[in-house]
């Protein structure tokens, strides 16, 4: 688990890499979903981190991507998530945006223990870093968990959209080479290491 936990913490290399690994992970587990989405509210368009969507019910998402395990999301992230999908829903009722069934917040930290009591009463759902972990599995596993795989190779691997371990056996070693810009044989290696 602790292995996880710095694999996740590697993805703030690259910026805005743990919010397209959270897209990945979700679209691998049967959800469609999708960055960077602006969304119209009642009074203000939003940029959603993550929209998903999965049987009939669709998800707002935002990720809190913190540089140390531990470090706490704070009330402060979680009321403006809250606002966020106060609006999302006023919006709805005006038809200017889809209806929201939830609002995630997503961290590979923690959140403090009043973020956690107020997102409860709001309704709002809270996924913290240990949580992200124990949903992860051997297809979601962030590719930062290959060993000896130096940041320089995570960026040029983020660069192409390959941030799941899986995502480098989905594709032929040459077309991943060509679209990395990494040796052929480079790619081979990372393979092997989750064959």
């Amino acid at each position: 688990m602790e292995d996880l936990r710095r694999a996740l913490l590697r993805l703030g290399v690259v910026n805005l890499a743990f919010t397209h690994f959270v897209a990945a992970m979700l679209n691998e587990q049967g959800f469609k979903a999708e960055c960077g989405v602006a969304v119209p509210g009642a009074c203000a368009t939003h940029d959603l981190d993550v929209v998903a969507q999965q049987t009939c019910k669709t998800y707002a998402i935002k990720t809190v991507f913190l540089p140390e395990h531990g470090q706490l999301v704070t009330l402060q992230t979680v009321l403006a998530a809250y606002a966020t999908y106060l609006d999302l829903l006023d919006g709805a009722d005006v038809q200017a945006c889809p209806h929201f069934d939830e609002y995630w917040v997503v961290t590979n930290s923690v959140f403090s223990q009043e973020a956690v009591a107020y997102a409860s009463h709001k309704g709002l759902r809270l996924i913290d870093g240990d949580e992200l972990v124990s949903k992860l599995t051997a297809m979601t596993y962030p590719v930062t968990a290959i060993t000896g795989l130096t940041d320089i190779e995570f960026a040029a691997l983020a660069e192409a959209n390959v941030l799941l371990a899986k995502h480098l056996t989905d594709h032929e070693v040459e077309l991943l080479a060509h679209r990395t810009g990494l040796a052929q044989s480079r790619i081979a290696e990372l393979t092997e290491q989750i064959s």
